[in-house]
């Protein structure tokens, strides 16, 4: 994993639940990019986690594909890693001399991590000095296992490609999502197929990030079983009516109800913590992301019952697309930001 280092040429790959998406950028300036190539292609749920050797080959000639569909040409490639392989936490240390960081780092690294380091891969980034004591500082840890690392690395190697650095999608997301220069504190909601990061940001950096083993697909299988309908069209009803409690005579938001309290939880879970370690600190608003952003009625829950105000968040402020590519982006845009944040790295 490089949580911050530069890279030259390369292109940005997010392989997700149900869809592989790549993305190569250019950067035009510190806080511009334009979008050069990109390709997106749907994929069957089952073969993420799959390890059955048919299933591993099919994933592999998906990404090649859509690399080929892309007209991606160069072989060095950034990968994004789901949240739940990734263990990513805040510390909080004493300040020390520059030269003698890094070891400090990992010295206290140990106490966090699960597991030995020895069987792990471990990352960080400096934050800056703590929100709670101006006289220490804080560092950004993400540990994976060595087992999951050496797969996943053996498997993009495979295909020919040329691994330049790993990255958590949280972290990912928090660059594509936050404006360059920004100032304010946020909660970053961003909802994916089958998990849902929550970012806490103070200015650029994230100060928590928790991830919840739910998604999209959580609401589609309830609606889907407790209404008796297929998942495609509890997808539909969801992406039409979302959280609206009078639609379809009430069924849709009770068949949903219990994983819509499942969410609520986690995020009062996570504003209780806040207080706690940071008393002093306000956020400003909740940044919904990926499919949060499609529910209708999301963010009024996210307000009603967090009192934060919603506001949507986009993964492309920061780059131009070219006009004949933003009607086929449009209705898809909002489940970019991993693979847009690995597409924002680079040497500013």
């Amino acid at each position: 994993m490089k949580l911050n280092q530069a890279v030259g040429e390369f292109f940005a790959l997010d392989i997700g639940t149900t869809a592989i998406r790549v993305v190569q950028l250019v950067q035009r300036s510190s806080s511009e990019w334009g979008l050069l190539k990109f390709a997106v292609t749907p994929i069957d749920p089952r073969l993420v986690e799959s390890t059955a050797v048919t299933d591993v080959k099919r994933l592999g000639d998906a990404i090649l594909a859509t690399v080929q569909a892309a007209g991606i040409v160069t072989k060095n490639i950034a990968v994004g890693l789901p949240s739940n392989k990734v263990f990513s936490t805040v510390i909080e240390m004493d300040e020390v001399p520059k030269q003698e960081l890094a070891n400090n780092v990992l010295y206290n690294a140990e106490s966090y991590i699960p597991g030995s380091s020895e069987d792990a891969k471990i990352d960080w980034s400096l934050l800056g000095a703590s929100l709670s004591n101006p006289k220490r500082i804080e560092v950004l840890i993400a540990s994976v296992s060595n087992e999951y690392i050496e797969k996943k690395m053996e498997f993009i190697e495979s295909l020919g490609f040329n691994l330049i650095a790993f990255e958590p999608d949280a972290v990912a997301v928090t660059r594509a999502v936050l404006p360059k220069d920004i100032t304010s504190n946020h909660m970053i909601i961003d909802v994916g197929d089958s998990a849902t990061d929550i970012i806490v940001t103070v200015g650029a950096h994230p100060r928590l990030l928790r991830s919840i083993p739910f998604g999209f697909r959580s609401f589609i299988k309830n609606a889907s079983n407790n209404i008796g309908i297929t998942q495609e069209e509890a997808e539909q009803y969801l992406l039409k009516y979302g959280f609206n409690q009078e639609a379809m005579d009430g069924q849709l938001y009770k068949s949903i109800h219990t994983i819509i309290e499942q969410f609520v939880g986690e995020f009062e879970k996570t504003t209780k913590y806040l207080a706690q370690k940071y008393p002093n600190l306000k956020l400003d608003s909740a940044l919904l992301s990926g499919h949060s952003v499609l529910i209708p009625g999301f963010g009024d829950l996210v307000n009603m019952r967090v009192g934060l105000t919603p506001q949507f968040a986009t993964p492309w402020q920061n780059v131009v697309v070219p006009p004949e590519n933003q009607q086929q982006l449009a209705p898809i845009s909002a489940q970019f930001g991993v693979v847009i944040g690995l597409g924002e790295r680079g040497d500013h």
